[in-house]
């Protein structure tokens, strides 16, 4: 089994495969079905799809290149764009969900620092569209979603965010069998050494043996 930044970067990549490829499958149905039949601003939301689409496919084929980490923060730059766009579009708060999403996605591939910005700059987005409503500053909400929209985006959210759990087991599994000493990762090959290492002829061990052996003979002797 391989290790260290390689495996890592192929992990990172599987892993980002099926996270595009989520976002591409939801982009498609949202603007095969949610545009035609279930989005009241279609023109808007045909946009917004077209660019969610473009951009899944330029971050998946930068990721496929050997680029997991710059990907990641191309799509996690772009999707906030949108978001923040949708908040004060009037949209309601359900996207802090696919914003969660994207910080766990951001922590396990990047780092944990860029998961933190990049939540941090959503939520202070949004209290600036907070504050800026209570002042009676805020556009007059655009978009105006219906109960089956946020509920889909939930539940998809709910899935992004248990989708790096197995590969953080595995990392932090294989992780901590590395770091055990050897003695403990390895029983039966260190007590194996061990005791081929106090029998084999280059040792003391055999020879202190003799002498004992010896000894003991020539006082029998000495008695009898």
């Amino acid at each position: 089994m391989s290790s260290g930044p390689d495996a890592d970067q192929a992990s990172n990549i599987q892993l980002l495969d099926r996270f595009y490829g989520m976002f591409l499958a939801v982009g498609l149905v949202f603007l095969t079905v949610g545009v035609p039949f279930v989005f009241y601003r279609k023109a808007a939301s045909a946009v917004a799809c077209v660019i969610l689409i473009g951009l899944v496919v330029a971050a998946w084929r930068m990721s496929r290149k050997g680029k997991p980490q710059k990907s990641l923060m191309l799509f996690a730059g772009g999707l906030w764009l949108i978001l923040v766009a949708l908040i004060f579009g009037g949209l309601p708060p359900i996207t802090t969900a696919t914003m969660l999403a994207i910080a766990v996605m951001l922590s396990v591939v990047v780092s944990i620092r860029a998961g933190a910005i990049y939540s941090g700059a959503y939520m202070l987005a949004w209290l600036v569209y907070v504050v800026s409503s209570m002042l009676g500053m805020a556009p007059e909400p655009y978009f105006v979603g219906k109960p089956i929209v946020s509920w889909f985006i939930g539940l998809l959210s709910i899935w992004l965010v248990l989708l790096p759990i197995p590969i953080l087991i595995t990392r932090c599994g294989w992780r901590s069998r590395c770091s055990e000493p050897h003695w403990r990762r390895r029983p039966m090959e260190f007590w194996s050494s061990t005791t081929r290492g106090a029998w084999s002829p280059t040792t003391r061990s055999l020879p202190v043996f003799g002498e004992f052996r010896q000894t003991s003979w020539l006082r029998e002797t000495t008695r009898h």
